[in-house]
């Protein structure tokens, strides 16, 4: 490492017969662990080299041990992949060995343990691979669902696989995560009340059974257009995705349910200039709730992060010492929505008398409040 860059080590590892072994022979032993607690489930290993030259070696060092292998890469003949597909589905092999994202769009839900050969610089990439183990084998079939349904995943430390599992699983926690929705009247900003008899805070209310009251703006067009402006760049980013690998429409369809779902949050963070423009009064009620939504997001995302529960407590004595009003039993997600709204209030003033301007502002500050608790938080 002192001579060479990170890169050149990972490759040199990911390269090296000797570290390929090592991962080989690890999988070899949580493979036959596996078949002794779970004898009747046809657990196998996928395993993913560099190249198609490596993949023709792991092969070979898999067989040394005495396991049948199936060889599935993208220069094989078509006749001899769909012959290496019913080994696989005949359970005739206890190892797959692929190169890129494993056979075209081909799902085997006794694909359990994962050893990987190479390095990853993608997330995506990394997460699609991780996928491929990751599909349940049936209730009927299985001993215990802690046993044949927990994948496992090799990999040598030195290809430098940590960082990009560690995003990986953040991801994972925080799609887990309970989002809080417990503080939407922090809206209003948390303030000492002082010594006074009381006061009073009004909101205007209405019903009715219209629509909308603003003639001159369709909302369900807007909405629609928006909708349709998103799925089109969905398109788009699939159409490129598509160009640089065949997969499946199953995949394809989780792959476009992401990306809209994406694309949906990345401009739910704004709001319509048009609306800006000609209900100022509108545009600054729904600037509050998006920084009300966003302020409880990102709370939630970072307690997760940090493996803090929401409704732990332990912070509310650190963080009185700052915001004097926080009470010690104020819960965790709690703590981080007063203390962020406290330094919007300290930068901007009263939440209520803002502007749209000033609101936007807010929002763009957000996240720099959340970097320095993350400092915080360490």
């Amino acid at each position: 490492m002192e001579l060479k860059d990170k890169e050149w080590v990972e490759k040199s590892v990911a390269l090296s017969e000797e570290c390929s072994k090592d991962v080989i022979n690890h999988s070899v032993e949580k493979l036959k662990e596996l078949k002794k607690q779970s004898p009747k489930v046809s657990h196998k290993i996928l395993a993913v080299g560099c190249s198609i030259a490596h993949a023709e070696d792991l092969k070979k060092w898999y067989g040394e041990l005495g396991l049948p292998v199936a060889l599935v890469h993208s220069q094989m003949d078509s006749a001899d992949v769909l012959s290496e597909f019913r080994k696989i589905d005949a359970h005739e092999v206890e190892v797959v060995v692929s190169v890129n994202m494993l056979m075209e769009g081909y799902d085997h839900k006794y694909l359990t343990i994962l050893a990987l050969f190479r390095p990853y610089r993608s997330i995506n990439a990394f997460a699609q691979i991780v996928g491929r183990i990751l599909r349940a084998i049936p209730v009927e079939e299985i001993s215990a669902f802690e046993i044949d349904n927990n994948a496992l995943i090799i990999y040598h430390q030195e290809t430098g696989l940590d960082e990009m599992w560690h995003i990986f699983q953040q991801e994972v926690d925080r799609a887990k995560h309970q989002r809080t929705r417990e503080y939407e009247f922090l809206e209003r900003d948390y303030l000492e009340r002082d010594s006074s008899l009381g006061g009073v805070v009004t909101e205007a209310i209405f019903s009715g059974n219209a629509e909308s009251y603003l003639d001159d703006l369709d909302f369900n067009l807007l909405f629609k257009q928006k909708r349709q402006e998103i799925n089109e760049a969905a398109e788009a980013q699939l159409t490129e995705i598509q160009k640089a690998g065949n997969f499946d429409e199953e995949t394809l369809k989780r792959l476009k349910d992401v990306l809209v779902d994406a694309k949906t949050k990345e401009v739910s963070q704004y709001i319509d200039p048009n609306l800006i423009e000609k209900r100022p009064a509108l545009a600054r009620q729904q600037l509050r709730k998006i920084l009300a939504k966003k302020i409880q997001d990102e709370s939630a995302s970072l307690l997760s992060d940090r493996g803090l529960e929401d409704k732990g407590v332990e912070l509310s004595r650190t963080f009185k010492k700052i915001v004097s009003y926080i009470n010690l039993d104020t819960p965790n997600d709690g703590v981080l929505v007063i203390y962020i709204n406290h330094k919007l209030y300290s930068r901007f003033g009263k939440r209520e008398a803002l502007e749209n301007k000033a609101l936007m502002q807010a929002l763009d500050y957000v996240p720099a409040i959340v970097e320095e608790l993350r400092g915080m938080l360490r």
